[in-house]
């Protein structure tokens, strides 16, 4: 697979118990984050196969995106698909590290 193939296992640091400010925006939930030590407020798709980002998101993020590849979308076609790894990633007390995205266009 696009993640496998960048031999990285993700790795959590610490898991704790967490207190986190939701917000719910046009029947979407979302949540704050620290990727790569910048903030931002993420989707939950708890039905999701693997985290995605924009292109734009991914630059923001400090994140380099490589390889290519597609995934299939929920209409019957196909999205082309890059992997970055983000090496930290924070939701309140919880850590994590090398993380898997998948990086599509904007």
């Amino acid at each position: 697979s696009l993640f496998s193939a960048m031999g990285v296992d993700q790795e959590t640091v610490s898991r704790a118990p967490s207190r986190i400010r939701w917000s719910v925006h046009e029947g979407n939930w979302f949540f704050p984050a620290t990727i790569n030590g910048v903030e931002g407020q993420y989707l939950v798709d708890t039905g999701a196969n693997l985290s995605l980002l924009s292109e734009s998101e991914a630059k923001r993020l400090g994140l380099n995106p490589s390889g290519g590849g597609s995934m299939g979308d929920s209409a019957g076609g196909s999205v082309a698909l890059r992997a970055a790894v983000a090496p930290e990633v924070r939701i309140g007390d919880i850590v994590l590290r090398n993380v898997a995205f998948g990086v599509v266009g904007d």
